[in-house]
Protein backbone atom coordinates (compact mmCIF):
# COMPACT_ATOMS: atom_id res chain seq x y z
CA UNK A 1 0.00 0.00 0.00
CA UNK A 2 2.82 2.22 0.14
CA UNK A 3 3.77 1.94 -3.26
CA UNK A 4 6.89 -0.47 -2.83
CA UNK A 5 7.52 -3.27 -5.12
CA UNK A 6 4.78 -3.82 -7.47
CA UNK A 7 2.80 -2.50 -4.46
CA UNK A 8 0.48 0.26 -5.98
CA UNK A 9 0.69 -1.26 -9.56
CA UNK A 10 -0.39 -4.14 -8.02
CA UNK A 11 -2.79 -3.12 -6.25
CA UNK A 12 -4.41 -0.77 -8.89
CA UNK A 13 -4.44 -3.73 -11.10
CA UNK A 14 -6.83 -6.17 -8.83
CA UNK A 15 -9.17 -3.13 -8.25
CA UNK A 16 -11.23 -4.22 -11.40
CA UNK A 17 -11.71 -7.77 -10.31
CA UNK A 18 -15.14 -8.38 -8.73
CA UNK A 19 -14.19 -11.34 -6.82
CA UNK A 20 -10.44 -11.55 -4.83
CA UNK A 21 -9.27 -15.06 -4.86
CA UNK A 22 -6.25 -15.42 -1.74
CA UNK A 23 -4.67 -18.65 -2.69
CA UNK A 24 -3.22 -19.93 1.28
CA UNK A 25 -0.96 -22.58 1.96
CA UNK A 26 -2.02 -24.83 4.40
CA UNK A 27 1.38 -26.68 4.75
CA UNK A 28 3.05 -23.14 5.35
CA UNK A 29 3.19 -23.06 9.16
CA UNK A 30 3.23 -18.94 8.37
CA UNK A 31 0.03 -19.32 6.56
CA UNK A 32 -2.11 -17.50 8.97
CA UNK A 33 0.36 -14.50 9.41
CA UNK A 34 1.16 -14.16 5.56
CA UNK A 35 -2.67 -13.97 4.81
CA UNK A 36 -2.72 -10.88 7.65
CA UNK A 37 -0.29 -9.01 5.62
CA UNK A 38 -2.17 -9.35 2.61
CA UNK A 39 -5.13 -8.53 4.41
CA UNK A 40 -3.53 -5.51 5.70
CA UNK A 41 -2.01 -4.33 2.53
CA UNK A 42 -5.65 -4.26 1.24
CA UNK A 43 -7.30 -2.53 4.01
CA UNK A 44 -4.48 0.38 4.22
CA UNK A 45 -4.65 0.64 0.17
CA UNK A 46 -8.57 1.27 -0.09
CA UNK A 47 -11.42 -0.18 2.46
CA UNK A 48 -13.77 -0.64 -0.42
CA UNK A 49 -11.21 -3.40 -2.00
CA UNK A 50 -10.91 -5.11 1.55
CA UNK A 51 -14.82 -5.34 1.71
CA UNK A 52 -14.50 -7.02 -2.07
CA UNK A 53 -16.24 -10.48 -1.72
CA UNK A 54 -12.97 -12.98 -0.93
CA UNK A 55 -12.14 -16.65 -1.23
CA UNK A 56 -9.65 -18.14 0.75
CA UNK A 57 -8.76 -20.76 -0.83
CA UNK A 58 -6.63 -23.67 1.42
CA UNK A 59 -4.42 -25.55 -1.07
CA UNK A 60 -2.16 -27.94 -0.29
CA UNK A 61 -5.10 -29.84 2.13
CA UNK A 62 -3.17 -33.50 1.07
CA UNK A 63 0.13 -32.98 3.07
CA UNK A 64 -1.94 -31.76 6.79
CA UNK A 65 -3.60 -33.76 9.09
CA UNK A 66 -7.37 -33.91 9.37
CA UNK A 67 -6.96 -32.05 13.20
CA UNK A 68 -4.52 -29.12 11.37
CA UNK A 69 -7.02 -28.58 8.28
CA UNK A 70 -10.36 -28.24 10.51
CA UNK A 71 -7.91 -25.71 12.84
CA UNK A 72 -6.95 -24.04 9.67
CA UNK A 73 -10.37 -23.83 8.13
CA UNK A 74 -11.96 -22.94 11.37
CA UNK A 75 -9.27 -19.72 11.93
CA UNK A 76 -9.52 -18.59 8.25
CA UNK A 77 -13.84 -18.95 8.64
CA UNK A 78 -13.65 -15.91 11.09
CA UNK A 79 -12.71 -13.50 8.07
CA UNK A 80 -14.84 -14.59 4.98
CA UNK A 81 -17.96 -17.03 4.41
CA UNK A 82 -16.35 -18.26 1.30
CA UNK A 83 -13.32 -20.91 2.66
CA UNK A 84 -12.52 -23.53 0.68
CA UNK A 85 -10.06 -26.67 1.26
CA UNK A 86 -8.62 -27.94 -1.77
CA UNK A 87 -5.34 -30.01 -3.69
CA UNK A 88 -3.81 -29.05 -6.34
CA UNK A 89 -2.04 -32.13 -6.63
CA UNK A 90 -5.22 -34.45 -6.03
CA UNK A 91 -7.57 -31.79 -7.26
CA UNK A 92 -9.85 -32.80 -4.06
CA UNK A 93 -12.18 -29.59 -3.28
CA UNK A 94 -11.25 -28.33 -7.25
CA UNK A 95 -15.16 -28.69 -7.81
CA UNK A 96 -16.52 -26.89 -5.29
CA UNK A 97 -14.47 -23.99 -5.70
CA UNK A 98 -15.37 -23.59 -9.02
CA UNK A 99 -19.02 -23.97 -8.14
CA UNK A 100 -18.38 -21.38 -5.51
CA UNK A 101 -17.03 -18.74 -7.63
CA UNK A 102 -19.97 -19.34 -10.32
CA UNK A 103 -22.59 -19.00 -7.37
CA UNK A 104 -20.84 -15.63 -6.10
CA UNK A 105 -20.71 -14.25 -10.03
CA UNK A 106 -24.19 -15.16 -10.56
CA UNK A 107 -25.24 -13.39 -7.53
CA UNK A 108 -22.90 -10.12 -8.61
CA UNK A 109 -24.78 -10.11 -12.30
CA UNK A 110 -28.53 -9.74 -10.72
Amino acid sequence: HKGVGLGHKFLRHIERTRILLHIIDMADENSSANYNIIANELLHYKEELAARTQVLVLNKSDLVDEVEKIKLEKYFSQFNQNVISISGETGHGIDTLVERIMEILDKADQ
